[in-house]
């Protein structure tokens, strides 16, 4: 992913999110949202 690394060269090597970490947080945000239709979902 050279876009997304190029986003944070202004970040220090050690604090620069890896692809599984964005991918992991893009996954994540992925199950709240569905989770949150399902809680309020209207019958």
């Amino acid at each position: 992913m050279a876009a997304s690394t190029s986003l944070f060269k202004f970040l220090r090597p050690g604090l620069r999110p890896q692809s599984a970490d964005i991918q992991a947080a893009a996954m994540w945000g992925v199950a709240a949202t569905t989770g949150a239709l399902w809680l309020i979902q209207v019958y």
